[in-house]
């Protein structure tokens, strides 16, 4: 009998990642590498404003983050990078949030309990998610004032670190 359990779980584990896989790691589009042109994309902004990325940020330092409802370490890290934020606005760069898949209400909520500032965009069904490549949250790009990826990261940054980056790029 405990082998059968064994099998029976190694089984559904198996199912269960080579149905993750089909959900998360397949696309049709390759994921974008460094030095391209990030991929242009139009998403509504939690104003109701259309943005298109990257040209209306065309001729900023912009860094992208995508994260997602239920990422505890993507909600406990937004108030560090508004703290970024704050200290480097005005100075040629651009922060955009973009919540992958869920309900905008949880971006509205999130920018209430922690006073954020920078843009908030929502990708409800998320198409741009794809088109980026991103498998995990949170995922940062930055890109040149030219739209093209200069860096991407896997995980989240302190705000320390986020500044250095930035200020690195801005140059």
């Amino acid at each position: 009998m405990g082998v059968n359990v064994t099998t029976r779980l190694l089984a559904l584990l198996l199912l269960s990642m080579v149905f993750l896989y089909g959900l998360y790691g397949c696309s049709k589009e390759p994921a974008v590498k460094i030095g391209q042109r990030a991929p242009d994309i139009r998403l509504n902004a939690l104003d109701g404003k259309s943005v298109s990325i990257p040209g209306d940020l065309k001729g900023d330092v912009v860094v992208m983050l995508f994260w997602a409802e239920g990422c505890s370490y993507c909600e406990k890290d937004m108030p560090n990078l508004e703290a970024a934020y704050k200290d480097l606005k005005g100075q040629g760069f651009e922060f955009v949030a973009v919540q992958v898949g869920g309900e905008a209400e949880v971006s509205t909520l999130m920018l209430e309990k922690n006073g954020i500032t920078f843009s908030m965009l929502h990708d409800p069904n998320s198409i741009v998610r794809k088109r980026f490549g991103i498998r995990a949250v949170p995922t940062m790009f930055f890109l040149d004032s030219q739209g093209r990826i200069t860096e991407k990261i896997l995980g989240g940054l302190n705000s320390r670190m986020l500044r250095e980056i930035v200020q690195e790029k801005l140059g």
